[in-house]
């Protein structure tokens, strides 16, 4: 055993054979060396990564969806900003743009149509259905 939580703190209290407690501050010891080394590794790898980021391209476009409630059956359209990588299976890597992502009902097509090609504008993007 070795310290994980407060309730291991409080077993340690409460232990009188000095062995025993040597014994867990060696164990202690140990797992912290292999802890900071897989955080420096982790680290390492966060670093390296942000470095491929920053050399991909990462292409936009405009979603605009047609959706269907399943429990009502009214008809609603999704509109907002993706963004992918331009790497091999990009489509598993996909996010949306913060802030962007609106929903409109069914008689508000043009609406959604025209805040679509808003951001196309902004984002210099093409509007994918």
């Amino acid at each position: 055993m070795y310290y994980r939580d407060s309730q291991d703190f409080q077993a340690i209290k409460q232990q009188y054979n000095s062995d025993r407690v040597m014994d867990e501050y060696q164990r202690t010891k140990t797992h912290k060396c292999e802890v900071m080394e897989n955080l420096e590794k982790f680290m390492s790898a966060c670093i390296e990564q942000k470095r491929v980021i920053n050399n991909t391209k990462i292409i936009k476009y405009v979603y605009f969806r047609r959706r269907t409630e399943y429990s009502t059956n009214r008809i609603r359209y999704e509109v907002g900003v993706m963004n992918y990588p331009d790497i091999e299976n990009s489509f598993r890597h996909e996010w949306a743009e913060p802030d962007t992502g609106k929903a409109f009902g069914g008689r508000e097509k043009k609406l959604a149509r025209e805040y679509a090609e808003e951001l196309a504008l902004k984002f210099n993007c093409e509007i994918r259905e």
